[in-house]
């Protein structure tokens, strides 16, 4: 990711941030029992749905991600489908800023609801030497 970052280009690393949160928000869902469909609009309804749950355990993150559903799902959908090179340094900072407010608190809450054990790794989400990198 970061000689793609060295590169100039953001939207390979954008992308797979988005992805992670997509994941994210699917094993959410599936922690309450719900699956949303592959297809037209399944990540605009995944991240909606993750977001209307998120915000209950966690105000921040779920209203965050509310916040920024819409944007990084276009995006998304412009990177990887129309136009590449769309992303910007700010934007993949973006993102990157929301995923680590976000994905911990997926975590905490999908463990909470399955009883699981977190991944190893998940106390640190920073992403701060990366970010580092943009400037």
């Amino acid at each position: 990711m970061l000689g793609a970052i060295q590169a100039g280009d953001f939207d390979e690393p954008y992308l797979s941030a988005y992805r992670s949160l997509v994941s994210g928000c699917n094993a959410m869902l599936a922690a309450y029992g719900y699956r949303i469909r592959g297809g037209d609009g399944s990540h605009f309804e995944t991240l909606r749905l993750a977001a209307l749950g998120l915000v209950a355990s966690s105000p921040k993150a779920g209203t965050l991600l509310e916040t920024i559903r819409e944007p990084v799902r276009s995006a998304r959908n412009e990177a990887e489908y129309q136009r590449p090179g769309v992303t910007t340094a700010a934007d993949l900072r973006e993102i990157l800023d929301a995923v680590s407010v976000i994905l911990p608190a997926l975590v905490g809450l999908v463990r909470q609801l399955t009883g699981g054990s977190p991944p190893g790794g998940a106390e640190d989400w920073s992403v701060a030497d990366l970010l580092d990198s943009l400037d």
